[in-house]
Parts: structure tokens; sequence; C-alpha cells
């Protein structure tokens, strides 16, 4: 592949619909949901990363490459 980079696309079962970014990125975003996350009262999320290749042109047309 052309200079492409491998990124993930994040969607789950609240509020967020196909973000891409970085596999860090989609851990830290995982990570902080479950901070607050209680067992006995919240409702689990089910989250969905899907592999994608971009190119770095590709990725900065992004809205959320300017996060």
């Amino acid at each position: 592949m052309e200079n492409k980079k491998l990124y993930y696309q994040l969607s789950d079962s609240a509020d967020v619909s196909n973000v891409v970014m970085e596999l860090s990125g989609v851990m830290s975003w995982i990570e902080g949901d479950m901070e607050g996350f209680n067992h006995e009262t919240d409702e689990p999320r089910q989250y969905i990363i899907e592999p994608i290749w971009l190119t770095d042109e590709e990725f900065d047309n992004l809205p959320e490459a300017s996060i």
C-alpha cells in the first residue's frame, strides 16, 4: 500500500460514531469512558473498532484530525 498507515474507526453504543484515530487514541478513549463506569448502575457499552488504511492526507482531511 502506498504510504498508507493503519488507523482505527471507533463507534460505541452511546455517543461515538465512526471516529478515526490511532490505536493508542482508541485505547485512551475507552479507558476514559471506563474510569467512571459503575457496574451496578450504568448500562454496558459495546465498542466497535474497525481497522482502516489512510494516507496522511486522507487522515488530515477528517474532522477528528484536528482534535
